[in-house]
C-alpha cells in the first residue's frame, strides 16, 4: 500500500507493470471519483500522496477530511491543481465548483498518464504559476510543435500516449483551444471513458501491433508513425526519427551525443582526467584530431596582473604572462 504516482515509486513497487496496468489503475481511481461526485463530494485541491495503491484494481483515498462536502470548503491549496482563473484567489476561502473540479480531473488524468509530471512543467522555466496562468502547454500535437518539454523521457511517453488523450489534453491545457475555458472543460466521465478505450486498445494488442514500445510505461524512443524515416543509433542501438539524430553525424541520436565515451585525456596542467563525449570521440576519429592537452578550465582566458592582456590560464604563472614574467626576472 504505497503512494507511488511517480516513476521511481512505480518502478520500485510495481516493477512488472506495463502501460495497461497504469491505465487500469487510473480507471480505478476515476471510478471512485465518479462515485464521490454522485454524493456531492468534490476533491477540491488534490494531494497526490493521499492516493494509495495496492494494485491496479484496489486503491484508497486518504486524508478525505480535506475534500469539499456540500458547503464545507476544501482548505487544501496545491497550486498545481488550482485552475488558472482561481490562482489570484489562492489565499482566500472559496467553494470549488463543477468547473474547477473538471480542471482537477484533467490535471489528475495527465499526471497519471505522464507519471510524476504536471501539464505546465517546462524546461528552463522556474515559475509554474506563470505557465499555468498563461496556459502554455509544452507538448506537441499535430502541426503544433513542442516547446519546453521537460528534460528526460517525457517526450517519449507523450509520443506513445493514446491519440484521443493527447488531443483532449492539448485542447484542455493550451490557451485558446476549444476546451480551455472553465465552461467548456471535459468532465470526469469523459476522462474515464477515454481511459477505458485506451485500456481496451492495449489489451487487444491493436495499439502496440506496429510498435511494441507502446506497451511500456516508460518507453525510451518515439512511437513509430507512417511516412517517417527511422535510423538506428550506433551507440544505443535504438531507432529514432531522422530529425532526432545529430545534425553533423546522422548515426548517433541526440540523447547519446553528449554521453560520456570511453576515450579520455589527462590535462597536462592540472593533471585531471577528462572523458570525451561520444560526439567528441567521433570527431577525433573522423577528423584525425590530436589528443587534447589542456582541459576547458585551464584554457579559460585570464587577465595578466601586469599588462592586463588576456591569456589561457595554463600560459600564466603566478598570475603573470610569460612576457611580463620574463621582464620581472630581468629587473631582479
Amino acid at each position: 500500500n504505497q503512494a507511488v504516482l511517480k516513476k521511481a515509486g512505480l518502478e520500485q513497487y510495481f516493477p512488472d507493470w506495463e502501460k495497461v496496468d497504469l491505465v487500469q489503475t487510473s480507471i480505478t481511481i476515476f471510478e471512485e471519483i465518479v462515485c464521490l461526485h454522485k454524493q456531492n463530494i468534490l476533491l477540491g485541491c488534490l494531494d497526490l500522496t493521499s492516493i494509495r495503491i495496492v494494485n491496479s484494481k484496489t486503491i484508497f483515498f486518504t486524508e478525505t477530511d480535506k475534500y469539499q462536502i456540500d458547503d464545507f470548503p476544501c482548505l487544501l491549496r496545491n497550486t498545481q491543481f488550482i485552475p488558472p482563473e482561481r490562482l489570484d484567489y489562492i489565499d482566500k476561502i472559496f467553494l470549488f465548483s463543477e468547473k474547477t473540479e473538471n480542471y482537477v480531473a484533467a490535471v489528475l488524468a495527465f499526471t497519471l498518464m505522464m507519471p510524476g509530471i504536471m501539464p505546465y512543467a517546462q524546461r528552463n522555466s522556474g515559475d509554474m504559476l506563470i505557465n499555468i496562468k498563461r496556459m502554455q502547454f509544452p507538448y506537441a500535437f499535430r502541426e503544433n510543435h513542442s516547446k519546453g518539454v521537460p528534460n528526460g523521457f517525457w517526450r517519449f511517453v507523450w509520443s506513445h500516449l493514446y491519440y484521443d488523450l493527447k488531443e483532449a489534453f492539448y485542447k484542455t491545457f493550451q490557451y485558446g483551444e476549444e476546451k480551455s475555458t472553465p465552461e467548456s472543460r471535459y468532465d470526469t466521465g469523459f476522462w474515464l471513458s477515454k481511459l477505458k478505450k485506451y485500456r481496451d486498445a492495449l489489451l487487444s494488442g491493436e495499439y502496440c501491433k506496429n510498435d511494441s514500445y507502446s506497451a511500456m510505461m516508460f518507453p525510451d524512443t518515439f512511437r513509430k508513425v507512417k511516412n517517417e524515416t527511422y535510423i538506428t543509433c550506433v551507440n544505443c542501438k535504438k531507432e529514432y526519427p531522422v530529425w532526432f539524430m545529430d545534425d553533423e553525424f546522422g548515426t548517433i541520436c541526440k540523447k547519446c551525443r553528449s554521453k560520456k565515451s570511453e576515450s579520455f585525456f589527462d590535462c597536462v596542467d592540472c593533471g585531471r582526467r577528462f572523458f570525451y563525449s561520444i560526439k567528441e570521440e567521433i570527431l577525433h576519429k573522423v577528423k584525425n584530431w590530436k589528443p587534447q592537452k589542456h582541459c576547458d578550465d585551464c584554457k579559460k582566458l585570464v587577465i595578466c596582473k601586469n599588462c592586463g592582456k588576456e591569456y589561457p590560464a595554463y600560459l600564466l604563472r603566478d598570475g603573470y604572462c610569460k612576457t611580463c614574467k620574463r621582464k620581472m626576472y630581468k629587473m631582479m
